[in-house]
């Protein structure tokens, strides 16, 4: 895959790819490796396996920093609150992008490519 594939514009993408892998897509932000082994050269899911890894990631740094916060009372819990549902809007905002055809970044944290 040549790196010029990867930054294709929402509409030059094949419709075809959207149509057969938008659910492997959305599938992308719960086990953001099952586009790689189900579809692994449409380009439509591994953008979206690519942002699920990112928001893996995330998840995983925000469940340790709030383990932390949980210790601290009220502002800790709030903060940790915040947080935790900060996840469940990307984790939503992912899913939509992926069902409606939409290639664009995660806020904040979706300009990261890990996955070519």
């Amino acid at each position: 895959m040549e790196q010029n594939d990867w930054n294709i514009s929402p509409s030059e993408y094949d419709k075809n790819d959207f149509k057969e892998n938008k659910v492997m897509a959305a599938l992308a932000y719960i086990l953001f490796f099952l586009p790689l082994i189900a579809c692994p050269k449409s380009l439509y899911a591994r953008y979206h396996a690519n942002q699920g890894l990112i928001l893996f990631i995330c998840s995983v740094s925000v469940s340790i920093v709030t383990y932390f916060l949980d210790w601290i009372p009220i502002i800790g819990w709030i903060a940790s609150t915040v947080l935790r549902l900060l996840i469940l809007c990307y984790l939503i905002i992912g899913v939509s992008n992926a069902l409606t055809g939409k290639k664009s970044p995660l806020p904040f944290i979706g300009n990261f490519q890990i996955i070519h």
